[in-house]
Formats: structure tokens, C-alpha cells, sequence
């Protein structure tokens, strides 16, 4: 009797831990707001920043809609942002020493990274 509880207890402790892997894997794919994310890589430079930070896409494909600064706490900072052919850049001269976070948003609500960096 003993024999058959471990066993049925062995089988059931493995079908749980088979459904928590397949969760997780595909939780490495979704997002906070539980909407699927698209792998991008983006270089961010340099990091720490004094005067400006560069932003380049390096894989995948991000339609950027708008690049948005926040603070460490979340409050927007508005910032002049340039596009150019090869990388975005952000003027962040005013910016005080601290942590600041990056947030890259395409047309499509799922096309979004977030990038932390650090001013000097």
C-alpha cells in the first residue's frame, strides 16, 4: 500500500513539475502586461552617459513610434531626442546623476523594450 501511494505521489510530482517547465518557458516570453514580446537586441552607449546616450537596434525589427526617459521612480522626463540613419540619440545633459530608464515603443502595443542606464 505504501508502494502504490510513492508511486502514484512520484507520478504526480512529475506531471506537476512537467507543467511548471512548459509555464515557464513560455513565460520567457510574455511581458508584465502578459502581451507576447519580440526578441530585440539594442546597444545602449555609453553606460554610464555625461552628455548624450546612444541607442542603436541592433536585431529584430522595432517600428519605433517614440522614445520615452523615465526616472528611477517613474516620473517622464522630457528630453530632445534625435533619429538618425544608425542609432537614436538622447540629450542628457540636464539629467542629474542617478538611474534612469529608456522605454522603446513600436506601433504595435506587443513592440516594446526597456532599457536601464545611468547618468554621470
Amino acid at each position: 500500500m505504501k508502494t502504490g501511494v510513492l508511486i502514484a505521489l512520484f507520478l504526480l510530482g512529475s506531471v506537476l513539475m512537467a507543467s511548471a517547465q512548459a509555464v515557464s518557458q513560455k513565460t520567457g516570453f510574455i511581458n508584465e502586461s502578459g502581451l507576447s514580446e519580440r526578441v530585440i537586441s539594442v546597444d545602449l552607449f555609453p553606460n554610464p552617459a555625461t552628455d548624450f546616450l546612444n541607442i542603436k537596434v541592433n536585431q529584430g525589427k522595432l517600428d519605433l513610434a517614440k522614445v520615452e526617459v523615465f526616472s528611477i521612480i517613474g516620473n517622464k522626463l522630457s528630453l530632445p531626442v534625435t533619429n538618425l540613419s544608425d542609432k537614436i540619440v538622447v540629450d542628457v545633459r540636464d539629467l542629474a546623476s542617478g538611474i534612469y530608464v529608456v522605454v522603446l515603443s513600436g506601433h504595435e502595443p506587443q513592440s516594446r523594450k526597456t532599457i536601464r542606464f545611468y547618468k554621470k
